[in-house]
């Protein structure tokens, strides 16, 4: 059996975050976020509100050298899945307002429709910032939820794909993170 999910507290740590976070900023532009997968990609605020910008791994070694030693601790540890590769790291900013917060609404990770070879396996999601108000990475009905620790500066929460999982909405400061997904030969 597979763990639901797993967490390393405090990867780094938050003076790093906070580097981070501004060398990102300062060298990616911020697009807005979209919702779907190939062709039904679109922009749709009411589910999906915040900023992204697209890291380019082979630029940023050292954050995927990072996300791919925890990738492979938690499945080593945790899931046992047939992983290959990072296909794409994606660095995010939710704004809270109380209005119009940030967030990202019920999903999943994995495009069951697009036909190919592979298909995302673990989702890694990676806290940068604090201070911020709502937020909480947060799974569906039947998986255990996080524990606070899970959720602080600097920690790292691995889950599969297949979870569906939001972030709450934000009503005030910013929430920042990185995430990825480590992808495999398709499910079966």
């Amino acid at each position: 059996m597979i763990s639901e999910w797993c967490y390393f507290n405090k990867a780094i740590e938050e003076d790093e975050c906070d580097t981070l976070v501004s060398y990102l900023e300062a060298n990616y532009e911020y697009q807005d976020s979209t919702i779907g997968f190939g062709e039904n990609n679109k922009v749709d605020q009411e589910f999906r509100n915040c900023k992204i910008a697209w890291i380019h791994p082979y630029k940023e070694q050292k954050v995927v050298n990072l996300l791919w030693y925890y990738a492979n601790r938690a499945n080593r540890d945790h899931f046992n899945f047939d992983l290959k590769y990072i296909n794409e790291i994606q660095f995010t900013k939710y704004e809270g307002d109380v209005v119009f917060p940030g967030k990202y609404n019920w999903h999943h990770d994995v495009d069951w429709i697009t036909p190919g070879c592979f298909h995302r396996k673990l989702s890694l999601s990676f806290i940068l910032s604090d201070g911020y108000e709502g937020g909480e990475f947060e799974f569906d009905s039947g998986v255990p939820q996080l524990p606070p620790e899970a959720l602080q500066k600097g920690s790292i929460i691995a889950f599969p794909s297949f979870f569906i999982h939001r972030v709450a909405p934000v009503t005030s400061g910013i929430r920042h993170s990185i995430v990825t997904w480590v992808e495999g030969p398709k499910w079966r």
